[in-house]
């Protein structure tokens, strides 16, 4: 075949990839009119980099969101401490906020390769 179907029929692929089970696009390309082995060499390279991608995501955004949260807890516990009894102190309720959402969008990156892990196993 050549490259330019190839790519056609990857990019088709990834496209299948987040709602059908590997096994269903495996079909999908066998009626495309791709040989078995190509089907299957193309569905477990995209099944191997989106999990890839998938953990890389969700571990950065955890780390990350992890790392402003506990930021936002030690500069608002350092304006704290700082201030003397009557003095102002500032909370840095935004940094922790957005390291609560980082948090939750990598335990949702997690949820969601466990579900194509769970999908791709039926």
């Amino acid at each position: 075949m050549e490259k330019e179907k190839i790519q056609e029929l990857i990019d088709y692929a990834v496209m299948l990839y987040s709602y059908m089970p590997t096994d269903e696009i495996r079909k999908t390309l066998i009626k495309q009119g791709v040989d078995e082995e190509l089907a299957m060499e193309i569905v477990q390279t995209i099944d191997k980099s989106q999990r890839k991608e998938k953990k890389f995501k969700g571990t950065f955004s955890l780390m990350g969101g992890c790392g402003l949260l506990v930021l936002g807890v030690l500069l608002t516990a350092n304006s704290y401490f700082s201030a003397d009894y009557g003095e102002r102190y500032t909370i840095y309720w935004k940094l922790m906020l957005v390291g609560f959402l980082g948090i939750l969008y990598g335990v949702a990156d997690f949820i969601k390769l466990n579900e194509i892990k769970e999908m791709n196993n039926k």
